[in-house]
């Protein structure tokens, strides 16, 4: 029996697609609105991650097509508009949306209504790790794409995501714990992720090799790879995108990208290479390997600029073009944070710029970074940076 709707409902437009929310004046005490005492989640604020997931996919799916079913599943759809947009704005073919909530499935049948898409719409209530391993048994078409966003650590779910996805097919994960994978609260880090993590200047990329580390040891149980196309940090979510490969050897490969790392803390660099000049600390194991691809950020950024009803679509192209030009430098690389090595090193702040453009006159890559508004990446080893830094500061 399906449950009924919420009592008050709002409308509210995103993307392409005219979606049903809750009243959302229910979800507000002392004039914060918090998304989770909605009776259905809906969180206005992760329409940038949503935004860039459905320009991706769109991308990815075209590259699909003719090769694999253009299927999508959204494992924690909420009110469904994530998988009606994948639908509407992506070229998805089918899509199951899925929720644990009867409350949530009555909204996303109305908005698979609403926006004309209920012909091609399987709504299902369930736990979602019991979904996936149900179509795991079940599907006879593959499902070329598995959005995994819950309302906190993907972790729970990335077994039964990694399992069910096939040759080729892609994983999107995101991470709103943050204060766990960025080293707030390490025994949760260890427990949840098995990874080692303290708070670092570079905490918000050690969030995202932390995640996508976890990732690939989790598909190495089942003799896959991964491979990332996207990793993001925006704020208050970590969004990281694999593809994934069948094969013993594709997971070993993907498993000797998943190192540890080191954090020189007299220095305020963490690095693949203990290159400190005093003890450095262990953390990891991180995924060491490149954060995406560059050609397809590069894709994103244009498709962006081109497509006017993205309610972030400046963002969301701003955030491209870092990546686009930060991936080809990933490979190894951890990004510098000015203020964390300068604070290390008892100097005053110089600017990204000068600090950019001595490295480029020195011989080395650099450029700016999508995780800091003051942090770079660079191919210079971490004692050239520490130098470059010190050298710079308008203090000597």
């Amino acid at each position: 029996m399906r449950k009924p709707l919420p009592r008050r409902l709002a409308v509210v437009r995103e993307g392409k697609a005219l979606i049903y929310i809750p009243d959302p004046r229910g979800a507000v005490a002392g004039g914060r609105f918090e998304p989770a005492w909605l009776e259905v989640f809906y969180n206005p604020l992760m329409e940038v991650n949503r935004d860039f997931s459905v320009m991706l996919a769109s991308i990815l799916l075209s590259e699909m097509k003719g090769r694999y079913g253009l299927r999508v599943l959204d494992a924690h759809g909420g009110t469904g508009v994530r998988g009606i947009r994948y639908l509407l704005e992506a070229g998805a073919e089918e899509a199951i949306i899925n929720d644990i909530s009867g409350e949530a499935a009555a909204l996303a049948h109305l908005n698979a209504r609403l926006n004309g898409v209920s012909d091609r719409v399987r709504v299902t209530v369930a736990d979602a790790n019991a979904l996936m391993y149900r179509l795991k048994r079940e599907t006879p078409t593959p499902i070329a794409l598995i959005d995994v966003d819950p309302y906190g650590s993907p972790a729970p779910f990335l077994h039964a995501s990694l399992d069910l996805a096939g040759h080729g097919a892609v994983v999107a994960a995101t991470a709103t714990d943050l204060a766990v994978l960025e080293g707030s609260r390490p025994w949760k880090a260890w427990r949840r992720y098995m990874v080692k993590v303290e708070r670092t200047p570079a905490a918000r990329e050690v969030a995202v090799r932390a995640l996508l580390g976890f990732m690939a040891r989790v598909a190495a149980v089942f003799d896959k790879g991964i491979e990332p196309i996207i990793s993001i940090y925006s704020r208050h979510f970590v969004r990281v995108i694999v593809r994934v490969y069948r094969g013993a050897g594709r997971a070993d490969k993907s498993l000797a990208r998943v190192k540890p790392a080191y954090y020189c803390k007299n220095m305020g660099i963490v690095a693949f290479t203990p290159d400190c000049e005093g003890e450095a600390v262990e953390i990891g194991p991180l995924w060491a390997g490149a954060l995406g691809d560059a050609d397809v950020a590069s894709k994103v950024w244009s498709l962006a600029l081109e497509t006017p009803y993205l309610g972030s679509g400046r963002h969301v192209a701003r955030i491209a073009s870092l990546l686009a030009s930060e991936y080809p430098l990933s490979d190894g690389t951890i990004y510098y944070s000015i203020a964390g090595i300068a604070s290390s090193l008892k100097k005053s702040m110089p600017s990204r710029k000068a600090v950019i453009d001595e490295l480029k006159s020195m011989g080395y890559r650099a450029v700016e970074t999508h995780f800091s508004p003051e942090g770079f990446r660079t191919d210079a080893p971490p004692r050239v940076v520490a130098d470059v830094i010190a050298r710079l500061s308008p203090t000597n």
